[in-house]
């Protein structure tokens, strides 16, 4: 967990460092895709930076409670960002290539290794870092 505050700032500064950020952007980060997010809590972190985000998550309560959080941060916040929290594999998402300035992968590609996805799991981390790229 982030319980030093340091994944906000570096993202930002890893942001800062590729072309399609820039510094003096408010919105430095652009658009942003959160694959395997969860409840949102990194989602809705990178939001104040970002001109949109995007959260996906194959779990459907996961993304009903990323839904909430964005809904209520859009309520404090409405003319900050646009959101979207969508049930969605990260392998195959549903989205157009080249949507996000920023993917994020948090902690989900961890739960690809065994139980989850068998003997096979190498080639599911491939596929899913490749959708990460197109992206």
């Amino acid at each position: 967990q982030d319980f030093e505050g340091n994944l906000l700032p570096t993202i930002i500064r890893i942001c800062n460092q590729r072309s399609s950020c820039t510094n003096e952007d408010v919105y430095s980060l652009g658009v942003v895709a959160d694959v395997g997010a969860g409840t949102g809590r990194i989602a809705t972190m990178l939001a104040g930076h970002a001109r949109e985000v995007h959260a996906f998550d194959v779990v459907p309560h996961m993304v009903e409670a990323a839904q909430k959080r964005f809904s209520q941060l859009a309520h404090d916040m409405p003319h900050v960002f646009k959101w979207s929290a969508v049930v969605a594999d990260y392998r195959d998402l549903p989205v157009s290539d080249g949507l996000a300035d920023v993917v994020i992968a948090g902690w989900s590609l961890s739960y690809m290794h065994g139980q989850y996805f068998g003997a096979n799991w190498e080639e599911q981390v491939d596929r899913a870092v490749a959708e990460m790229i197109r992206v």
